[in-house]
């Protein structure tokens, strides 16, 4: 390990520095502060860590022959748990070669600000695409999302000498043909850790999620620990074009006081055509946006997408299928365009999820669009706006309406009603 690597690991209170005097209180005041102004505020520090994630850290610490997955409701703090578990298998073993496994591009993204910047030579990040092309040896695979693969995947697993770290949550399953939970645990003889805190829904957002949780009263019986008691927001309007105009002005203004902000979209034919609808509302040509079939949605066609915005001197951005760029959307007050898929493990301040009329296309897959519509409201940190025109969608219908504020969006006053800056 190098000097810098283990003055790190010195200073971050793990089990073995526990009684060191030169310990700072701040344990991760050098992650923090290395990572060229990254703003990780969803990386809390290892002190902060509830009593359940500190003893599932401590099991797998102690068990280092075992396969572990660790599971939890949305916002339970998996993702945090995986990254504190691969600093505390580096500090232990500083040469042990660990390889850290994201389902989307973005998720990696977000796995690796976590990494300090004298371990990310050491550390491996893959998407899962990119670790069934390695065929490197390893000590350790940690895998988040793991309700989300397939059985090649795990044929490949079963078949190297490494130990698994696992976290995921099959209420979260939103992919078809994926591997069953019965047959992951099979594969990898898991030992199953669960997490019963939920850090990151306030108590109104944890209500206008649960009716499309498959585990609903687990969900609602689940301990609670977030400060934040902000109630989402549904906002109506007449048309599309009010919503829009509504939409853009109330993410923009969240976006420029600093609030990561987020429009989560379920379908690609829908987010190209909100960035046209977009164009249009700012009288703002389009042509940069090509028209193709969802099928042909790829790294080279968003690339296009955002270098039109950027030109336009529109403050969104695309993140998704290779495009965009996390760590600059952390440090900027751009608005962020995503999927409902793609931003699965990742969470925001302040998310949007527009345009929920009557025929609105919610997944054409397999897989109940409930469970996706689960994962998008589970999204928010701070607060969460759903909007529609016109008439609603039957799952706005679900959702328990004294658990969120009723908002017009021709008042375009919502940010203010909900939270002040």
């Amino acid at each position: 390990m190098s000097s810098a690597a283990a003055k790190l690991f010195a200073t971050n209170n793990y089990p073995n520095n526990a009684n060191n005097p030169n310990s700072p209180n701040n344990t991760y005041k050098i992650i923090n502060n290395q990572t060229n102004g990254e703003k990780m505020s969803w990386l809390i520090p290892l002190t902060q860590l509830d009593n359940e994630q500190k003893g599932i850290l401590q099991s797998v610490r102690n068990s280092p022959g075992k396969n572990f997955w660790i599971t939890g409701y949305a916002g339970s703090g998996k993702s945090v748990l995986l990254i504190h578990i691969a600093l505390n298998l580096k500090e232990r073993n500083p040469n042990a070669r660990i390889a850290i496994v994201g389902f989307t591009r973005a998720l990696v993204d977000q796995l690796n600000t976590g990494i300090p910047f004298e371990l990310k030579q050491s550390i491996s990040l893959f998407t899962v695409y990119g670790f069934m092309q390695d065929y490197r040896e390893w000590d350790f695979v940690l895998v988040d999302e793991v309700q989300d693969l397939k059985h090649d995947f795990f044929v490949k697993l079963s078949r190297i000498k490494a130990k698994v770290i696992a976290a995921g949550d099959m209420n979260q399953s939103i992919y078809d043909n994926t591997c069953p939970e019965a047959d992951i645990i099979e594969y990898l003889d898991l030992d199953i850790r669960r997490l019963n805190i939920i850090h990151r829904l306030s108590r109104s957002g944890r209500r206008v999620a649960a009716p499309f949780c498959n585990d609903k009263a687990g969900f609602m019986s689940a301990s609670l620990s977030s400060a934040v008691e902000l109630r989402p927001s549904l906002v109506s309007a007449k048309n599309r074009t009010e919503e829009l105009k509504w939409l853009s002005e109330t993410a923009e203004e969240y976006a420029r006081k600093g609030y990561q902000t987020a429009i989560l979209l379920p379908t690609h034919e829908i987010i190209k055509n909100f960035i046209i609808d977009l164009c249009r509302v700012k009288k703002i040509n389009a042509g940069f946006v090509k028209e193709k079939s969802p099928v042909q949605f790829y790294q080279e066609y968003y690339e296009d997408i955002n270098f039109g915005l950027r030109n336009a001197g529109l403050n969104y951005r695309y993140l998704g299928n290779g495009a965009g760029d996390l760590r600059e959307f952390r440090n900027s007050k751009q608005v962020l365009v995503m999927t409902w898929h793609s931003s699965k493990g990742l969470d925001f301040e302040v998310t949007f999820l527009p345009f929920l009329t009557s025929d609105a296309t919610i997944y054409a897959g397999n897989k109940p669009a409930e469970t996706l519509f689960f994962v998008a409201l589970t999204r928010a940190r701070e607060q969460m706006f759903l909007s529609y025109s016109n008439l609603k969608h039957r799952f706005l219908g679900m959702i328990d309406s004294s658990a969120i504020n009723k908002i017009n969006a021709a008042a375009k006053s919502g940010s203010n009603q909900t939270l002040a800056f």
